[in-house]
């Protein structure tokens, strides 16, 4: 009888120290549940290792503490004659590669700094482009009238460099100044004004 009770009372202890055991167990497993749980909203994750992932800097407003940095080349020829066959050339100055072309009255966009500029093969030297300004170019058109069997050319000088050659009826873009147009056998002067149409027939 003794007995039987002191192995009742045993397997009484091993049942408390078996359940104990396992409330141990649950707890710990509750807190690796706890630990693995995502934050609430509203909660900031703590940043691993200390770090934060950088941020997207801001991108600056268009036009907020910005400059312009060209100018304009501004061709002033007479709108009422088509001057599109007429070639503007950009140098720097004193080079001799083209930086810049245009035609006619087309506004040609340039940094700030000095170049030259050939208009129908006439170099104007020392022309400078201001930040955010238009720079006029002092031209004028030669208007030739004539039959298409009829050849011109425009001179430098009498018996200079030839600018510009063709027949028939054409309008040529020119800086301002005093050329010579060979025509019908004959040399003839002709003065170029600013925006003025110069006639030949």
């Amino acid at each position: 009888m003794g007995r039987g009770f002191d192995l009742v009372a045993k397997g009484v202890q091993a049942y408390l120290s078996a359940r104990a055991e396992l409330g141990k167990i649950g707890e710990a497993y509750g807190q690796l549940t706890l630990a693995g749980q995502q934050p609430s909203s509203g909660q900031t994750a703590p940043a691993t290792g200390g770090t934060q992932s950088p941020q997207p800097s801001a991108k600056p407003q268009a036009g907020a503490g910005t400059r312009t940095t060209t100018g304009h080349l501004v061709p002033t020829f007479p709108s009422s004659v088509n001057v599109s066959n007429t070639l503007i050339r950009v140098y720097a100055s004193g080079g001799t590669k083209t930086i810049q072309t245009g035609i006619g009255n087309q506004t040609i966009s340039l940094p700030p700094g000095t170049y030259d500029v050939e208009i129908s093969n006439v170099r104007l030297a020392g022309v400078t482009i201001r930040d955010g300004q238009d720079t006029p170019l002092k031209v004028g058109v030669l208007q030739v009238t004539t039959d298409n069997q009829t050849t011109y050319e425009v001179l430098e000088k009498p018996q200079g460099r030839k600018l510009a050659s063709g027949f028939g009826n054409q309008t040529i873009g020119l800086p301002v100044g005093s050329y010579h147009v060979r025509m019908h056998g004959t040399v003839v002067p002709v003065t170029i004004e600013e925006g003025k149409i110069t006639n030949l027939h």
